[in-house]
């Protein structure tokens, strides 16, 4: 009995003591998966033009797939990850 005592009291002083620090300066961002996009039926330009035009994201994490990157073995296409990130870049 003592010891579940003892480990609440811990419990509940490492859970309510102190004081964390707030953060300096927080970086909003947006996600992007052209993969996830297609797989909800939508057009993945328009979707990701609408992230930055109507959103005006500004801070863009992309995610790309290797099954996308290469289709065919040996064949490997940028094409679309360098129009994410050039589109990206010049908005």
């Amino acid at each position: 009995m003592l010891y579940i005592l003892i480990f609440l009291l811990l419990v509940i002083i490492f859970f309510f003591v102190g004081k964390s620090s707030e953060a300096e300066k927080i970086v909003w961002g947006v996600n992007f998966s052209q993969k996830h996009a297609e797989l909800l039926g939508l057009d993945w330009k328009e979707a990701y033009l609408a992230l930055i035009d109507d959103l005006g994201a500004k801070n863009i994490k992309l995610a790309t797939y290797w099954d996308l990157i290469e289709s065919e073995e040996e064949q490997y296409n940028f094409e679309d990850l360098d129009w994410q990130i050039k589109t990206a870049e010049e908005k």
